[in-house]
C-alpha cells in the first residue's frame, strides 16, 4: 500500500509504497503543473543511486504536463534495506516497480530507465508489455562493456565514510570526474554528493545504500550479460536511446546492434558526458522534451 506525507513545497509529494515481501520504498509523486490526460512518468535509477538523481530532470517533466513517479529500489536512499542479499537483483526491482503502479492504478507509463533502470524497463517490458507506453534508455543497452563493468565492480560495495560534506564531494569528483570532465565547481560536486550520499546517525557520511547490493550483481556479471531478447519486446513502442558521448558502459557497437533490432530507435548522444547524464544537461533534456512531446494528452 501507498503512504503519503504532506505535500512539500518542492512541487512534489513523499509518499512510501510496501512491497508484497514488506519493504517500505520511498518514491516522489511529481503532479503534473497543468491538468492533462498524459500519460505518467516513472524514473528508475542507476545501481548505487536513488531517487535523487532525478531532481533536476522531474520538474522539468512535470512542467510539460506529466504526472511523475520517482521511487528508491530496496537497499537505497531512504527505501528500506532488505536483509536477503539475494533481491537485490534487477529481476525483484522490476517486481516492485510492477506492484507500484499495479497499487497507483497505472495502467502505462512512459519509462525513463538510467543504467540498471533501463535493465529493470527492458525487463519489465518482456514480462508485462502493456505497462510500457514508450521508454527512455539512459547510457544502457542490450550488452554492456566490460571496462564499465569492471569501473563498477571496482567500487560497489566498498564502504566508505567521510567527515565531512567537503570530504564525500572530493571523493564523488574522484569518482565521476571521468565522466563530467567539463565539472569543475565544487557546487557541481556538492550537490553530486548530496544527490548519492546521506548522513549517518554517528554524523559520519556514507554513499546512500547498502553495500550488500554488491553481492549478487559480482555474481551477475561473471559473464557479460545479453539483454536481446528483453530489447525486443520494445520493438513496437516508442524508444530513446541516451548515450554520453564517453560512456564506457554502452558502447557504439551495442547501439548499432540495438539499431538493428529496432530499426526506429532515436538514438542521441549527450556532448561531453561519460556514464551516466542527468538528462536536464541542457542537449539532453532538448531530446528528452522533443521526445515527450510527442506523448498527447
Amino acid at each position: 500500500m501507498t503512504r503519503a506525507s504532506e505535500a512539500t513545497n518542492k512541487g512534489y509529494e513523499e509518499k512510501w509504497f510496501v512491497t508484497k515481501d514488506g519493504l517500505r520504498l520511498e518514491y516522489r509523486d511529481y503532479e503534473a503543473t497543468a491538468p492533462s490526460q498524459k500519460t505518467p512518468i516513472i524514473c528508475l535509477h542507476g545501481l548505487t543511486r536513488n531517487l535523487r538523481d532525478f531532481e533536476d530532470v522531474s520538474p522539468l517533466m512535470a512542467a510539460l504536463g506529466f504526472r511523475v513517479l520517482v521511487p528508491s529500489q530496496r537497499g537505497r536512499g531512504a527505501s528500506a534495506y532488505d536483509a536477503n542479499t539475494e533481491n537485490y537483483d534487477p529481476e525483484q526491482y522490476a517486481v516492485d516497480m510492477i506492484g507500484l503502479l499495479r497499487e497507483l492504478e497505472i495502467e502505462s507509463a512512459i519509462f525513463v530507465g538510467s543504467s540498471m533502470g533501463g535493465i529493470m524497463t527492458m525487463i519489465i517490458s518482456q514480462s508485462h508489455p502493456d505497462l510500457i507506453a514508450g521508454a527512455i534508455l539512459n547510457d544502457i543497452g542490450i550488452e554492456l562493456d566490460p571496462v564499465g563493468i569492471q569501473r563498477i565492480m571496482g567500487y560497489v560495495g566498498t564502504p566508505k565514510l567521510f567527515a565531512s560534506w567537503e570530504d564525500a564531494a572530493l571523493s564523488c569528483r574522484e569518482g565521476n570526474g571521468h565522466a563530467f570532465p567539463l565539472e569543475t565547481s565544487d557546487e557541481f560536486w556538492h550537490r553530486f554528493a548530496r544527490r548519492v550520499c546521506h548522513r549517518l546517525t554517528s554524523g559520519e557520511i556514507s554513499y546512500a545504500y547498502d553495500i550488500g547490493i554488491a553481492a549478487p550483481t559480482q555474481n551477475a556479471h561473471s559473464g557479460v550479460p545479453d539483454y536481446s531478447s528483453e530489447f525486443e519486446t520494445l520493438a513496437d513502442k516508442p524508444v530513446l536511446l541516451m548515450r554520453g558521448q564517453t560512456s564506457d558502459l554502452l558502447s557504439r557497437e551495442t547501439v548499432q546492434k540495438m539499431k538493428y533490432i529496432h530499426p526506429e530507435l532515436s538514438v542521441f548522444e549527450v556532448p561531453n558526458i561519460g556514464h551516466v547524464p542527468f538528462l536536464s544537461e541542457p542537449e539532453a533534456w532538448q531530446r528528452v522534451s522533443e521526445y515527450l512531446e510527442e506523448f498527447k494528452g
